[in-house]
């Protein structure tokens, strides 16, 4: 379908539109972006802790809810969302239409509560553009080729987002949450943690694997595979953020680590290589030989999915702290110093494994905020 107009994609997380002042605030940030000649599809998810407060109903009634049943309730917290935006940007002037992921074109397959997609077909979408400066689509949410309502993986509204955008072969896929980017350091561990204004592919895909939750590595490696240049920015702030898209290497004089990240809940798991025929691809977030055995880290909410491994030697409480260096010739200089630290300040790191840019450090996770901080700041604040 042809058209005249550009098109961008913003999407808003939960804590954008937690509350109706903040919808407000999101409906007035939009009117002020639109320009000329200029169209906005806009992709919500559920306001604030909706879907686990919708999980926690469906628990009440039922401890072992149905899937299909447990879509159809959770496709409502993103439905409530793009209900209320279309309403308080009507309110403000400007002409819009709210679609759920079945009217826009969504198309996944049949796995409920985990879907993948399939297609986008945004022909609804298109033709509202034709009456309406701005389509809110809700996020999460598809529709299978039987007609049944899905719901997509955790993220699921930043994977619609990107994928609506190369759909509609929007100029850019904006992201919007409650930080200004990718950061340093999770800003809730270090306040003064500095935002990284641009990176590649690559390095969003790694920094989403390894814990940085500002984007869905889900739909960090689709924006690769179809080319959407993203924008992950402040809610409401401004423009500026972390651009994310086919972007030359620079690092800046010196610099040695972008990025450290991290994830709790991690668990040890020590198998023979027998064992292994039972993980899939992408089981563990790193690992290393140790004689005939795998020592391998994994996610618990992943490892808690899977048949018990008769067996594997397994160790909880556990966290994975990630160093992102910014080129390989600087794994064995950051190695150094990151001993000289924990030696310094009395860190036991129980175990140290290197990926092709990444140094991974194995910590109890009851020391992770303070060892996060003191390395963050030996590495990067002090380089």
């Amino acid at each position: 379908m042809e058209h005249n107009f550009e098109i961008i994609v913003q999407k808003y997380g939960g804590s954008s539109v937690a509350q109706p002042q903040k919808i407000t605030e999101v409906a007035g940030f939009i009117k002020n972006k639109l320009k000329n000649n200029q169209r906005i599809c806009v992709v919500v998810s559920a306001m604030g802790d909706t879907t686990n407060e919708l999980l926690g109903l469906a628990k009440q009634v039922n401890p072992l809810p149905p899937k299909r049943e447990l879509d159809m309730l959770l496709s409502c917290g993103e439905r409530s969302s793009m209900a209320l935006l279309a309403m308080a940007l009507c309110h403000q002037g400007v002409k819009a239409l709210s679609l759920t992921g079945s009217q826009s074109g969504i198309i996944t397959d049949e796995c409920h509560s985990g879907a993948e997609l399939l297609a986008i077909r945004p022909y609804r979408v298109l033709e509202a553009f034709k009456s309406y400066e701005v389509v809110i689509i809700a996020g999460f949410q598809g529709v299978s080729r039987a007609h049944e309502i899905t719901t997509l993986r955790r993220g699921g509204s930043d994977t619609t987002a990107v994928a609506m955008a190369a759909a509609l072969k929007a100029r850019i896929c904006e992201i919007y949450s409650d930080v200004p980017g990718f950061m340093s350091i999770d800003p809730r561990i270090k306040a003064h943690a500095e935002l990284i204004s641009e990176l590649d592919y690559d390095q969003a895909c790694s920094f989403s694997l390894y814990g940085a939750k500002i984007l869905a590595h889900d739909a960090a490696r689709l924006a690769q595979n179809l080319g959407v240049e993203l924008l992950l920015a402040q809610s409401t702030k401004s423009d500026t953020g972390t651009r994310i898209g086919e972007i030359p290497m620079k690092n800046p004089k010196n610099q040695l680590v972008r990025c450290i990240t991290h994830l709790r809940g991690v668990i040890r798991l020590e198998l023979l290589q027998h064992d292994l025929e039972n993980l899939g691809d992408g089981f563990f977030l790193c690992g290393s030989w140790k004689n005939n055995n795998l020592i391998g880290y994994a996610s618990n909410d992943i490892a808690q999915e899977l048949p018990p491994l008769l067996n594997a030697q397994v160790r909880a409480g556990l966290a994975l702290i990630t160093i992102h260096v910014a080129h390989q010739q600087a794994i064995l200089i950051v190695i150094k110093k990151l001993i000289d630290i924990c030696k310094k300040n009395n860190f036991e790191m129980l175990d140290l494994i290197t990926g092709s840019s990444q140094i991974f450090v194995i910590m109890s996770d009851e020391i992770l905020n303070h060892a996060m901080s003191i390395v963050h700041d030996g590495l990067i604040k002090d380089r």
